[in-house]
């Protein structure tokens, strides 16, 4: 007669529920001003993203040091969605595909600051589920191009994988930047162990040192900025945007030295070969925020002359590429 093992049944089923309740923490959605929110957290990383937003990432914490990296305009953080880039709550993380500047291109208007922000994207509910892994997909409209996202966390690595393709016959022009609106906090600095050697100035609002097109050094004293101080050392108000090579390296480091706060920002340079840099204090949603983006192109406009022959910001017909942004957490926990 076969005997059962009762204490057994109940350490799996204790087991099981263990797992379920992991499960449960480390992936999840909610619905937050008539959207739906889907998220997922480990012990150094809480994401949460929205896909009627564009697949938008709005918050970004990190659990050792419990900073929110990801700023926004309402302290609420209330979600809303416009079809004007800039306007309801500007907030989180974007990416921005196929162009930057509005213009028109093949026939087609392309929107202000690209077309997936305003979009609503797919997501695969199974994977969540089953995985953790947040993926987003669209095929855009004003260009045939095919769109997908996944995000995961590994530890202490948060991984973006990134993935563009070319669905029809004909070569065509895009660009693709990473487009997130950190906070910048007292004590925070910016730092590369490569510095490319120069960054080209194509905005400056409340700055009198430069012009459109100027180069200046890291980390860029002679503008009237301090690019690794994250600071404008003796104007209220201003703000900069830059244009460099990617560091060589691929990475940045941002930390804070009261907080203890610190993440990597590391990206595969093969198809993101430059990085632009917004630093702005009191100009653009009377905020202090730092918008770092590696991208394909090192200008805002896809007419630009000067990209005609650079590889990066054209797709081959057919062509499928992938790269990835990874976020490592490297917080030190404080005491409370």
């Amino acid at each position: 007669m076969l005997k059962i093992d009762f204490r057994l049944i109940v350490v799996c089923l204790q087991v099981c529920l263990a797992i379920g309740a992991l499960r449960a923490e480390e992936a999840y959605s909610r619905q937050q001003d008539g959207f739906e929110v889907l998220g997922a957290r480990n012990e150094y990383w809480a994401i949460e993203v929205v896909p009627d937003l564009g697949g938008k990432v709005i918050s970004l914490q990190d659990q050792v040091s419990r900073r929110e990296w990801l700023w926004s305009r309402l302290e609420d953080r209330s979600l809303m969605k416009d079809l004007r880039f800039g306007f309801g709550n500007l907030m989180g993380a974007d990416e921005l595909l196929p162009n930057l500047k509005p213009e028109t291109r093949q026939g087609h208007a392309l929107p202000d600051h690209g077309e997936v922000w305003s979009s609503s994207v797919d997501w695969d509910a199974d994977l969540l589920e089953n995985s953790g892994t947040l993926k987003t997909y669209l095929d855009l409209k004003v260009l045939p191009i095919r769109y997908m996202r996944e995000i995961s966390l590994d530890g202490a690595m948060l991984r973006m994988r990134f993935i563009v393709e070319n669905l029809s016959d004909k070569k065509i022009p895009f660009l693709w930047a990473w487009h997130p609106i950190i906070t910048v906090e007292e004590g925070d600095t910016m730092y590369m162990d490569t510095v490319p050697p120069k960054f080209r100035v194509v905005g400056y609002p409340g700055l009198r040192q430069v012009s459109i097109g100027d180069v200046i050094t890291w980390p860029g004293l002679e503008a009237g900025v301090d690019l690794s101080q994250l600071s404008f050392p003796e104007i209220p108000k201003a703000g900069i945007k830059v244009y460099s090579d990617s560091p060589s390296d691929g990475r940045i480091l941002l930390s804070n030295t009261f907080t203890g706060s610190a993440l990597t920002v590391e990206y595969d340079l093969g198809y993101l070969p430059y990085l632009a840099i917004w630093l702005s204090r009191g100009v653009w949603g009377n905020a202090h925020h730092l918008i770092l983006e590696p991208t394909n192109r090192s200008s805002e406009y896809l007419s630009d002359d000067t990209e005609k022959l650079k590889s990066s910001g054209w797709l081959l017909p057919h062509e499928r590429r992938e790269w990835e942004i990874r976020l490592t957490n490297h917080s030190v926990r404080t005491s409370e």
